[in-house]
């Protein structure tokens, strides 16, 4: 009751809080939710790495091939282990990318698909560490299509990016066979 200003509690109110009985309840099933959730929550940003290594892998690509068409010349993507320089030592496992002009060679551009030593692997089949385009943005030279599939030892799931000799790149999943059921998959219409 509220008398001039001054404010009166009634004397059967009770305040009352949380016993540690019931702190106790809360916080064990919090645990038991979060102990249930975190290997899903480590198995997707596993697989959101493999998702992002392969988007940049398949821009990288793309990148090249309209640096060719731009240039209006030859123009290469390679993979390498090293810093990617002008004559980086290429490989098929590579992490780190790198474009550059086939004649008077320079480099272009150059990144990291992902971190040295994490749980990314990457491989090519062909093994083909090295892709020239041709000035209208073609593959010159490749057995194609070169497939580059990124595995994750901590992830569910591969991705993929094909080229082919036309020029297109595109990601896939390695798991499923490309048709007309399956658009996402990787491989060439039959």
């Amino acid at each position: 009751m509220l008398m001039s200003g001054i404010c009166f509690v009634e004397p059967n109110l009770k305040l009352r809080g949380f016993s540690l009985i019931e702190l106790m309840v809360v916080i064990a099933i919090i645990g038991i939710v979060s102990a249930t959730a975190f290997p899903s929550f480590m198995q997707w940003i596993q697989d959101s790495k493999t998702r992002t290594a392969t988007e940049v892998l398949q821009n990288s690509i793309r990148l090249a091939q309209a640096e060719a068409v731009k240039n209006g010349a030859q123009v290469s993507f390679f993979l390498t282990n090293a810093a990617p320089l002008v004559n980086a030592a290429t490989a098929g496992n590579g992490l780190n990318w790198g474009i550059r002009t086939v004649n008077a060679p320079t480099l272009i551009q150059s990144g990291m698909l992902a971190p040295q030593g994490g749980n990314l692997a990457l491989s090519t089949a062909p093994n083909t560490p090295v892709l020239t385009f041709n000035s209208i943005g073609r593959l010159v030279g490749s057995v194609v299509p070169v497939t580059y599939t990124f595995t994750n030892a901590g992830g569910s799931r591969s991705l993929a990016v094909q080229v082919t000799s036309s020029g297109g790149v595109r990601m896939c999943d390695p798991a499923k066979v490309l048709s007309s059921t399956n658009p996402d998959g990787c491989g060439t219409f039959k």
